[in-house]
């Protein structure tokens, strides 16, 4: 059995088509998506319908909550004060993107579930989450405690015939061990991050992250991928796509 785990899209359709390009061409059974999938960029509404097109498992991600929170509740107070980290002007973005979906798409992504659970072979399965089993919002790291990551996950590294918890959220692949559980972050496919030293963070523009999970004689195997994708491209049809403040959504995306 062999799983392509996709994250973190975010609404960047020429990321998503040279991953599931790629994907193409690696013979996998099934396709899973852990969400993010189109706030935040400039095709929305594309990056729903390839997901939905592709038949295979979606999980609800925070940032598909907050795509239909945007629409029902617009400017909302409690809303607006979570951006306040980042600026108005990912805000407005945001708010454009959450408008841009049609309801259909926006419907979808109100409805999907917070996990899904995939049959890897006899005895053996894959947990599906955002973040986490129990919130969209946990962020599952390396340098997480091993007490705070048994805390997070609630026992379900010692449920039976559960091989594997594929995570996403946190826009950094990860593969780690904890018991007979390996933790699975295939990154982001449409806004990786780079953190420097100094903990500066840059987003290129010019890479897609997902991985690949092989169940076979009894054993798991993981290949995160990353694949080349054409930076240029991503910026025009960002400019392209009536976006606001493409200028500066991608002087945040920084090739190479």
């Amino acid at each position: 059995m062999r799983v392509a785990l996709i994250s973190d899209i975010h609404g960047n359709l020429v990321a998503l088509d040279a991953a599931l390009a790629d994907v193409a061409r690696q013979g996998v059974d099934v396709t899973v998506c852990l969400g993010d999938i189109a706030l935040s960029g400039p095709r929305p509404g594309g990056c729903v319908a390839r997901m939905r097109a592709l038949g295979g498992p979606v999980v609800k991600g925070n940032c598909d909550q907050t795509s239909v929170d945007l629409r029902e509740q617009g400017r909302a107070p409690d809303l607006m004060r979570g951006y306040a980290k980042f600026g108005a002007w990912v805000a407005e973005i945001d708010l454009w993107s959450a408008e841009a979906l049609a309801a259909e798409d926006a419907a979808w992504l109100a409805a999907l579930p917070m996990t899904a659970r995939v049959e890897l072979g006899p005895g053996a399965a894959l947990l599906c989450a955002h973040g986490s089993p129990a919130s969209y919002n946990q962020r599952l790291t390396p340098e997480m405690p091993e007490d705070a990551l048994r805390a997070a996950l609630d026992g379900i590294e010692r449920e039976p015939g559960l091989a594997a918890l594929a995570s996403g959220h946190t826009h950094f692949a990860m593969v780690r061990a904890l018991d007979r559980l390996t933790i699975i972050n295939p990154g982001s496919v449409g806004l990786p991050i780079v953190k420097d030293a100094a903990g500066a963070i840059t987003n290129p523009a010019d890479y897609a992250e997902y991985a690949i999970v092989t169940w076979q004689d009894g054993a798991l195997t993981v290949e995160p991928r990353r694949i080349a994708v054409d930076a240029a491209a991503v910026r025009a049809d960002a400019a392209a796509s009536g976006m606001p403040h493409t200028d500066r959504w991608r002087g945040n995306w920084l090739a190479g």
